[in-house]
């Protein structure tokens, strides 16, 4: 081997060529065949994670839907006096009964999963959205149901999740339920319970595919099936790959049949359910496969262009290399006014007369790839510092938009409906002030803005002041300057009512006077001296006459043209 890379240029490149190409290619190939296909797996069982975390989601929706609707049902003040006290009249119970159907229909009218809502009291008078009322000894009462109220009175849970019962009408049903609490004691009166339909969940979980073929399975406590396409619901679920793939990984499993299949298992934390993946691995290696076949194509083109530059290396590029590297050798000694003689017209003559411009520019390149590099690097640090702040100019208003948002969401959830209104109206004033698209508006979009502007003050004044607008058709398209009005009815509420009484009213209106429109802002309060309003007047009007911002003299005086409204 020694004597072979003593040997000529050529046979060392030929030597190297079969030992850098060649068997690295091949084990190469060997190794990347193996370690892709173990990616590819990986980034499938990834890939339908993600969509049994889609499933899971809307899975965990129902029940969340479900928790928010008992709650409404449970704290209704209409449903708690119900609950509360039993009637006296079959009249009376009718009415209550028609009452409880038609309330908690109106809960449920958006949520087809939901079958019914069945409300029992202490003294087992039970009332359901389908409009019955009586005694559990007149109704027939589910055993899941005996469970469940065993559970919510006697185990003290907050709300639990019964059993699964077919209906009359052969339906599965999973009841959820939740205690109702006296709001004015804190005892118990009863439990709600709301019937979810299994059928509406299969149904959505047979649309799901994973892959060409694969399909998932919903397994509920005790290995008992709530949905799998090849088994009813309550059976016992035998397949093995569900009891022995762990949860968020992946495991490969055969069958009776001789089958691979591929599972990923998933739970559902509120319902206590688990979500399984089931993909044949004839999906998988369909296109690996394909993959590989494309790979060792490619390797048998790369060998055979190895093989022909081998042959055309010595006579096309070894020999004029061997005499240009004469020549390199003597310039390394320090010979830098020597040249290369070249009387070839292609490459090898090109790289001689490239060789010979190098080495008389050397010293200059140096220094001009020094500049370069400076000024690059300059350049980079300027970009890089802009684009940081952009970012940050970005994200603060951002972040505000999405703090008010979730105050908003909070209050609406809380039932403080005064909270969410505020802070909607504050968080459409700070997108409106903040805008960046135009710095003039409608005169419209202004008074939109006042109106969310009033929405606050009403709060804070707790609604005694009182705000009315006149604004003309014709001209609601009239543009004006970003935050015109805003201030003046600020001030007119921050001067005009220092002593504020309980009562207040202002008034914005919009008239056409020939080529201009005047806009006046007027209010109730206790106004000022005249002797005031003239000197105030005359010391704005001489300060803003060399001001050219297209605002005439009358406009200004305009400001002052106010007085009490009737």
């Amino acid at each position: 081997m020694k004597k072979v890379f003593d040997g000529s240029l050529y046979a060392r490149a030929l030597w190297t060529l079969i030992l850098l190409a060649l068997l690295p290619l091949t084990v190469l190939g060997l190794f990347g065949y193996h370690t892709f296909s173990r990616m590819m797996l990986e980034m499938i069982a990834e890939s339908n994670f993600r969509t049994l975390d889609q499933v899971a989601e809307r899975t965990e929706r129902f029940y969340t839907d479900i928790e928010d609707i008992l709650v409404q049902t449970s704290i209704h003040p209409g449903i708690q006096e119900i609950v509360r006290n039993r009637p006296q009249e079959e009249w009376k119970a009718y009415q209550q009964a028609r009452f409880i159907a038609e309330y908690t229909n109106l809960l449920i009218k958006n949520n087809p999963e939901i079958s019914k809502i069945t409300l029992i009291n202490k003294s087992g008078i039970r009332f359901d959205s389908l409009g019955r009322f009586g005694q559990n000894k007149w109704i027939p009462v589910p055993e899941a149901y005996r469970e469940l109220e065993a559970r919510l009175t006697e185990g003290g849970e907050i709300a639990a999740v019964g059993p699964i019962y077919r209906d009359m009408a052969g339906a599965y049903m999973l009841p959820i339920g939740k205690p109702v609490v006296d709001l004015l004691n804190g005892k118990q009166l009863g439990i709600v319970i709301a019937d979810l339909n299994l059928n509406a969940v299969n149904r959505e979980l047979s649309q799901v595919r994973l892959l060409q073929s694969g399909t998932v399975a919903l397994i509920g406590p005790n290995q008992k099936v709530i949905y799998d396409p090849s088994l009813r619901t309550g059976e016992f679920a035998s397949d093995s790959g569900f009891r022995k793939v762990k949860a968020g990984s992946l495991f490969i499993e055969r069958n009776d049949n001789g089958e691979d299949f591929l599972y990923l298992r998933l739970p559902l934390a509120h319902l206590g359910w688990t979500l399984y993946g089931k993909i044949p691995y004839e999906d998988i290696a369909g296109r690996i496969d394909r993959i590989r076949n494309l790979f060792l194509i490619f390797s048998l083109v790369i060998i055979i262009v190895i093989g022909l530059v081998a042959v055309s290396l010595r006579r096309i590029v070894v020999k004029p290399l061997r005499k240009l590297q004469q020549v390199m050798r003597r310039v390394q000694t320090g010979e830098f006014n020597f040249r290369v003689p070249s009387h070839r017209n292609d490459e090898i003559g090109q790289l001689a007369e490239s060789f010979n411009h190098m080495v008389g520019q050397l010293d200059h390149l140096i220094q001009q790839v020094y500049e370069v590099k400076l000024n690059e690097s300059q350049a980079l640090l300027y970009q890089k510092q802009a684009e940081l702040d952009a970012l940050q100019a970005h994200t603060t208003p951002h972040f505000l938009y999405n703090t008010l948002n979730s105050i908003s969401w909070f209050a609406h959830r809380k039932g403080v409906r005064e909270i969410q209104l505020v802070v909607d109206s504050l968080s459409t004033m700070l997108r409106y002030s903040m805008g960046q698209s135009s710095k003039f508006v409608t005169l419209e979009e202004e008074l939109d803005y006042i109106r969310l502007f009033a929405n606050i003050i009403d709060f804070r004044y707790e609604g005694g002041f009182r705000f009315k607008y006149d604004l003309p058709a014709d001209l609601k398209q009239i543009r004006l300057p970003r935050l015109t009005i805003q201030p003046l009815v600020e001030n007119a509420i921050k001067h005009g009512y220092d002593d504020f009484d309980g009562s207040g009213e202002i008034r914005i209106s919009a008239l056409r006077e020939e080529d201009a429109v005047v806009i006046t802002v007027r209010d109730t309060g206790f106004g000022m001296e005249p002797q005031h309003v003239d000197r105030l007047k005359a010391a704005l009007l001489d300060g803003l006459a060399d001001n050219d911002n297209g605002w005439s003299r009358e406009n200004r005086q305009g400001v002052f043209e106010g007085g009490p409204v009737c």
